[in-house]
């Protein structure tokens, strides 16, 4: 195998990535994609549930200013990833049962439970993309 690198932060990366998933706590959320999206990159994946008691604004809304400052698409928070069966692209927790098989139809669930249902079936449905969007 060949080894991978570990960075400190986003730009420290020798490269600039297409995504970023951000694994990271609500409190940690804006800084992650802010310095994501100062760096370049395009998109991001938010895990993290995207709440915060505290705020007047809620931090979804906040997270999608900065989306929008840097013109970013993003997907989530609260949700579950995304895959793309036609690329093998999978960020997401999940692996499909029927990975590899074209079928023309792909599906936008707003629940991560209902995506990993939809693609881990016993039905041999199958999906070209499947989206959890989140909040």
């Amino acid at each position: 195998m060949g080894r991978v690198g570990c960075y400190p932060s986003i730009s420290s990366l020798p490269t600039r990535p297409d995504c970023v998933v951000l694994c990271v706590r609500d409190s940690a959320l804006e800084e992650s994609l802010d310095e994501a999206g100062r760096a370049g990159v395009p998109a991001a994946v938010v895990f993290g549930r995207g709440y915060d008691p505290e705020s007047a604004t809620p931090l979804p809304e906040r997270l999608g200013a900065i989306a929008r400052k840097y013109g970013m698409a993003i997907c989530g928070g609260n949700g579950m990833g995304f895959l793309n069966s036609l690329d093998d692209l999978r960020v997401s927790f999940g692996a499909p049962r029927n990975e590899g098989l074209a079928s023309g139809v792909s599906v936008v669930v707003h629940s991560g439970s209902i995506l990993e249902w939809l693609i881990g079936n016993r039905r041999n449905l199958a999906f070209d993309f499947a989206v959890s969007a989140g909040q």
